[in-house]
């Protein structure tokens, strides 16, 4: 689950960050984005999905990136047998 995620903003290309779900595993890529007032959430063709909310909505961030990653977790319905 690597490659980078990239937005718009202001007519602007930014990068989120270089590994959307905070993986190692190298099987799973974006198919599905849904945004929320605070940030989005993503889904991988492996079922897995993933939080990231802005930066300045997350009290315990750094401050480094425009989005924090908060959560990856994969519903039990899309987990391999």
């Amino acid at each position: 689950m690597t490659g980078e995620m990239y937005y718009f903003e202001n007519y602007q290309l930014k990068r989120v960050h270089d590994n959307a779900f905070q993986s190692d595993d190298n099987n799973s890529y974006v198919v599905s984005i849904k945004t929320f007032s605070k940030g989005f959430f993503i889904g991988s063709n492996e079922g897995d999905m993933a939080m990231w909310i802005r930066q300045e909505e997350n009290q315990s961030t750094s401050g480094k990136n425009d989005y924090d990653f908060i959560a990856r977790w994969q519903p039990a319905a899309c987990k391999r047998q």
